[in-house]
């Protein structure tokens, strides 16, 4: 999923869903597995805020460890040549949880339970 910022201040958002399990194996494109719009203004406004909650993704790694079951999170940000980035395995609350569950909304996807 990405979300591209425009110099007039519009937000497009391109989201792609595979078919397969994650690491065990990525699969296929789904069909519609593609999903492509530019947000509203209020969607725009709360994606700003939230990415600001996030401290811009600006925050150092809890752990690099990996777990059985659940999925791994990661969130990148670049923003006038910076580039910043947070790796989570399956985060159960907190900024970065909220952000990617309101990515997913905007695609109009939900994450599984425990993931």
């Amino acid at each position: 999923m990405r979300l591209n910022c425009r110099a007039s201040g519009e937000i497009d958002l391109v989201a792609k869903r595979l078919s397969g399990g994650g690491g065990y194996d990525p699969g296929e494109l789904e069909k519609p597995g593609v999903v492509r719009r530019t947000l509203t203004r209020k969607e725009a406004r709360q994606f700003q805020a939230m990415l600001a909650r996030a401290g811009k993704l600006n925050r150092r790694p809890i752990t690099c460890t990996l777990g059985l079951d659940g999925s791994q999170w990661i969130l990148e940000s670049a923003d006038g040549g910076t580039y910043h980035y947070v790796n989570r395995w399956s985060p159960e609350r907190g900024s970065e949880r909220a952000l990617g569950e309101f990515m997913l909304g905007l695609a109009g996807w939900r994450q599984p339970r425990g993931y």
